[in-house]
């Protein structure tokens, strides 16, 4: 089979664009259905993923040597599944638009590419288009509760914490202050009665 992800990505693409090609490429142009599989997209694109028990990576991607080499990856099997979801997504990303290098472990966000391929992730696993009409929802007067975005963080298959960053910084809807918006995800605790209401 013809390898095709070496044609998704083209210098200057923005991490939204490159996730919305590849959804494209794999599902079509219909919405998505969630939560995306990461790992399925890994498989169709030729990954070999093997889960690993690092000490202090949450991934690994392996640069093929060569066009009959197979490219690898390396999943830490520590963490939780929707951190091991994102972290899948995130180095999909690298085989789609970093091949040219040698290695590409998660061990910060420090730098544009790490930063690109978290971003990419999270476009990936949460649609601008479809993460929008799921959150309209669950949207009270235009914004969405924490309780909501928990709820939310189910349907998408991703953690609590980049669902409710998302929500708040990329489309400017979680109901309350972001100035504590870290120690608000910490110190969060569901309201039973909301989740019961939403059937969830």
């Amino acid at each position: 089979m013809a390898d095709v992800s070496e044609n998704l990505y083209s210098q200057g693409m923005s991490p939204q664009v490159l996730a919305e090609k590849v959804l494209e490429d794999r599902l079509g142009r219909e919405m998505p259905s969630i939560p995306i599989d990461p790992f399925k997209l890994m498989r169709e694109y030729g990954i070999v993923y093997q889960f690993m028990g690092f000490e202090d990576l949450e991934g690994i991607y392996l640069v093929p040597e060569d066009g009959n080499d197979i490219p690898l990856v390396g999943i830490n099997y520590k963490r939780k599944i929707t951190r091991q979801r994102f972290t899948a997504a995130h180095e999909l990303c690298h085989h789609l638009k970093d091949r040219r290098n040698e290695a590409c472990p998660i061990r910060t966000t420090q730098n544009g590419i790490e930063r690109f391929a978290e971003q990419f992730a999270a476009e990936l696993l949460m649609p601008k288009r479809l993460f929008l009409a799921v959150a309209g929802e669950y949207a009270d007067n235009g914004k969405v509760s924490l309780d909501s975005a928990l709820q939310i963080a189910e349907r998408f298959g991703v953690s609590f914490r980049s669902c409710v960053l998302r929500l708040a910084y990329t489309f400017h809807i979680l109901d309350g202050e972001y100035a504590d918006l870290n120690k608000r995800i910490s110190e969060y605790k569901p309201d039973k009665k909301s989740c019961l209401r939403h059937g969830r």
